[in-house]
């Protein structure tokens, strides 16, 4: 029996859609293959986390000049803030990317390993089948040349 893989690819913004797919058709196994074991549970997504940054208030056109500065570098801390938080997350999708692309590569090792002890395992049958063949007939020939010809 031969089990062949495909190549798996995995997008960050399909990972929770496929981690939350419960309707997914079963696929049945050969009736000579062991009942395969039941998936991982799927780790349910928590919600992605907000901001605490502050938007400063515009001061709007009446504003003095130390309030207008004021508000500038309100608007700088702001933007600063959006881009750590904006790094954080990008780094803990990273983590969890290289997460998933790890059991990926780890099942598709698995599957190597399979495929080749299958092929050793068809490779070693057509031997033993091609061994066979050969003794049978080489008593073919042997019984021909006992046998007295009419």
């Amino acid at each position: 029996m031969k089990i062949f893989a495909s190549a798996l690819i995995l997008a960050c913004m399909t990972l929770p859609a496929l981690a939350q797919d419960k309707a997914a058709p079963a696929t049945s196994a050969p009736a000579q293959a062991p009942a395969a074991p039941a998936a991982a549970p799927a780790t349910p997504v928590a919600e992605a986390p907000k901001h605490n940054c502050a938007q400063p208030t515009n001061p709007g056109r009446t504003a003095t000049v130390k309030q207008d500065k004021q508000f500038r570098d309100d608007v700088d801390a702001y933007r600063n803030c959006l881009i750590a938080f904006s790094g954080q997350m990008q780094a803990e999708a990273n983590a969890r990317i290289k997460a998933a692309n790890g059991a990926v590569e780890e099942y598709n090792g698995y599957i190597k390993v399979v495929n080749d002890q299958a092929a050793e395992d068809e490779q070693n049958e057509a031997t033993k089948r091609k061994a066979q063949e050969v003794a049978k007939t080489t008593k073919q020939k042997a019984s021909q040349a006992k046998s007295p010809v009419n």
